[in-house]
C-alpha cells in the first residue's frame, strides 16, 4: 500500500497531469517517414503503455487486412484497406514513443496514399476519417487505462475503510478495558479492606493488575489514536485521488 505521502504526490501529479485530459487531438505534423520529411498525423494518448498502444494499434491494422512489418523503429503495414480513406489497398506508417516521462504515449502515422501522403489540404474528407480513427483509438485505450486506475484506487479506498473501522473497534475495546479495570480498582477499595482499613494482599494484586491493564490500554490509545489520525488523513488525500481519477474518466467520455 502506498504512504500518505507517496498517495499526496500521487494527487499532485494527478493535478498538474490532469489538463492533458481535457481533449484528445489529432494533429498534423511533419516527421521522417521512409528517410524524408513527409506530412503525418499524431495523437498524444494520455495514461498509455507503449506496449498496450503497439499491440492495441497493431490489431487494429490488422483488421483492415494490414500487413505489418517493422522497420527500425517504424512500421510498415501494407496492402491496408480502409473504407472512407481509400477503396483502394495503400501503405501505412506508423510508431509511437513515451512522452511525459513515460506517462503517455504519442502515436505517429503516415497514410499513403496515390496521391501522396494524406492531409487535410490534399483530401478534406479522407483526413477527417482517419483523424477520426485515430482519435476513437486513443479515446478506448485511455478509458481502458483510467478505467483500471479507478479500479485499483477505488481498493486502495476501501481498504483504507476497512483499516479505519478496525481501528475505531480496537479504540472501544481498549477504552472499555480502562473503564472496566477503573471499576475493579473502585471496587477493591471500598468492598475488600480489612477491619484495620488496609487493603489484603490479594486485594493489592487486582489493583496492581488493573494499573498496568489501564496503562497498557492508554499507551494502546495513544497508539490507535496517531495511527487513525495518520489513516484518515490518508483516506482524505486518496478521495481526492479517486475523485480525480473520475474527473479524467468523465472528460475522456464527454470528448
Amino acid at each position: 500500500m502506498k504512504t500518505f505521502k507517496q498517495t499526496t504526490l500521487l494527487f499532485l501529479a494527478m493535478v498538474l497531469t490532469f489538463a492533458g485530459f481535457s481533449q484528445i487531438r489529432v494533429k498534423e505534423e511533419m516527421n521522417s517517414i521512409a528517410g524524408e520529411m513527409v506530412n503525418t498525423l499524431t495523437v498524444n494518448i494520455p495514461e498509455a503503455d507503449i506496449e498496450v498502444v503497439l499491440k492495441e494499434f497493431t490489431t487494429l491494422i490488422e483488421s483492415h487486412k494490414g500487413e505489418i512489418e517493422k522497420d527500425k523503429e517504424q512500421y510498415i503495414s501494407e496492402n491496408t484497406v480502409i473504407l472512407g480513406i481509400s477503396n483502394d489497398s495503400f501503405t501505412l506508417y506508423f510508431s509511437m514513443v513515451e512522452i511525459n516521462g513515460g506517462g503517455s504515449v504519442k502515436l505517429i502515422t503516415a497514410f499513403k496514399l496515390p496521391f501522396g501522403f494524406l492531409g487535410y489540404h490534399k483530401s478534406p474528407p479522407k483526413c477527417n476519417k482517419a483523424k477520426k480513427i485515430l482519435r476513437d483509438f486513443a479515446m478506448s485505450i485511455s478509458m481502458e487505462a483510467i478505467t483500471t486506475q479507478l479500479e485499483a484506487a477505488r481498493k486502495v479506498n476501501d481498504n483504507l475503510d476497512s483499516a479505519i473501522a478496525k481501528l475505531k473497534i480496537e479504540r472501544d475495546q481498549s477504552e472499555n478495558t480502562i473503564v472496566h479495570n477503573k471499576m475493579l480498582i473502585l471496587k477493591a477499595q471500598a468492598d475488600n479492606k480489612t477491619a484495620e482499613n488496609t487493603l489484603t494482599t490479594n486485594n493489592e494484586e487486582v489493583i496492581v493488575k488493573a494499573e498496568a491493564e489501564i496503562k497498557a490500554a492508554e499507551n494502546t490509545l495513544m497508539t490507535i489514536s496517531e495511527e487513525q489520525k495518520n489513516k484518515e488523513a490518508e483516506l482524505a488525500v486518496q478521495q481526492k485521488v479517486l475523485e480525480g481519477i473520475k474527473t479524467k474518466l468523465a472528460s475522456i467520455k464527454k470528448i
